[in-house]
């Protein structure tokens, strides 16, 4: 009895350490993340490029429980955070005059309450939280499920998100932190023991919720959402029931996610939308005049050029390709899972995206892997 009491006690302080010190990672990370929210994005704009239109789409579902942005275009709801003439970056869709800006519609979603209660700073506020979150879960996995001792994941987490580009897509309005913070949950029910039913079911419902979630930030993580479908596929492959369950429900959200595009988009994409892509289709957001072989460039580039490197900005970065040597040489667990999410992301910023560069920061295509490569 007492040797039971005391493995009680004992469960309940290692509890307790283990919300603290990954609470201290949060607290130090959303610091960070908050330096940046009154900061200016460009001349005379405290948002730039796309931010104005996620706040605008949130805008319109926190009021009129739709995306037509058209009468915040009309009646200057932007002036508040852009103070510039603003680039629509739309069209009239139907004869209603009907504009819906070309970006998939989730981020909008998360962003509408803390955009009607406190306009661009509570968006921004709420993507710190987010980051804070998606530190937390880093440094957690770390220790968990990848057996790294507390002071080295605390640190190395802190010091990948003190950096560029995580630190400052900690406020910036784009999908990229929450994306990151859906491709650890990702990793949480991917590594997550499969001991009995209950926990198998926990595992896949996390997991396929991050999977389903990615498209809807944006369709360029689709290829990292299917990497953790075929993941969590090929870990119930012994388990005919669940993995039929499984696979009808990716099937019949994939065509759901189609289907819900035509509609409101017009297109297979929320791009179809675009002004930009009106004479060159949809899929030239990738680029019409495309050269492979010239974009292999950034293969390396995306970790070294001067001005768009990761690791030019942040050194810590230059460890990355260490973490890609075969296995044997660290053992490090799920180290297959880790490359290829890396990978998948690395391969799309190479050869999908049109540029490897966001708007001002460097590295916006990678944030999305960025926390699973600080694991």
């Amino acid at each position: 009895m007492a040797q039971a009491h005391a493995r009680l006690e004992h469960s309940e302080l290692e509890s307790t350490a283990t919300r603290l010190w990954v609470g201290a990672v949060a607290a130090i990370v959303a610091i960070i993340a908050l330096v940046g929210l009154p900061a200016q994005a460009t001349y005379g704009a405290r948002t730039s490029a796309d931010e104005p239109q996620y706040l605008l789409s949130a805008t319109s579902l926190a009021e009129d429980f739709d995306l037509d942005i058209s009468d915040e275009l009309r009646d200057q709801r932007y002036l508040a955070y852009h103070e510039i003439p603003l680039d629509p970056q739309t069209i009239p869709l139907d004869e209603s005059g009907r504009q819906v800006s070309p970006h998939d519609p989730l981020l909008p979603v998360i962003l509408a309450a803390p955009v009607a209660a406190g306009g661009w700073a509570g968006a921004k506020a709420t993507l710190a939280a987010v980051t804070a979150a998606t530190a937390a879960l880093t440094a957690w996995l770390a220790n968990r499920r990848f057996g790294v001792s507390k002071p080295v994941s605390a640190t190395a987490t802190v010091a990948c998100f003190a950096g560029l580009p995580l630190a400052a897509y900690g406020t910036q309005v784009y999908p990229e932190m929450p994306a990151a913070l859906a491709t650890l949950a990702l990793i949480a029910g991917l590594t997550a023991p499969l001991d009995s039913p209950r926990a198998r079911q926990r595992s896949v419902i996390l997991t396929m919720a991050a999977v389903l979630a990615l498209p809807w930030l944006a369709v360029k993580y689709v290829p990292i959402a299917a990497v953790g479908g075929i993941a969590v596929l090929a870990r119930l492959r012994h388990h005919r029931t669940a993995f039929s369950v499984t696979l009808l429900t990716a099937i019949a959200a994939a065509i759901a996610y189609l289907t819900v595009h035509q509609w409101i988009y017009g297109g297979w994409t929320s791009y179809a939308t675009g002004d930009h892509f009106v004479n060159t289709g949809e899929f030239s957001v990738a680029g019409t005049d495309i050269h492979v072989l010239g974009r292999t460039r950034r293969l390396i580039g995306l970790l070294v050029d001067r001005q768009f490197g990761i690791a030019a900005w942040s050194p810590v970065w230059f460890i990355l390709p260490v973490a890609a040597l075969p296995g044997r040489s660290f053992n490090i667990p799920h180290q297959r899972l880790l490359i290829a999410l890396v990978s998948v992301t690395w391969l799309n910023a190479t050869f999908v995206a049109l540029t490897m560069h966001g708007w001002w920061v460097p590295g916006r295509q990678l944030v999305v892997a960025l926390p699973a490569a600080t694991l």
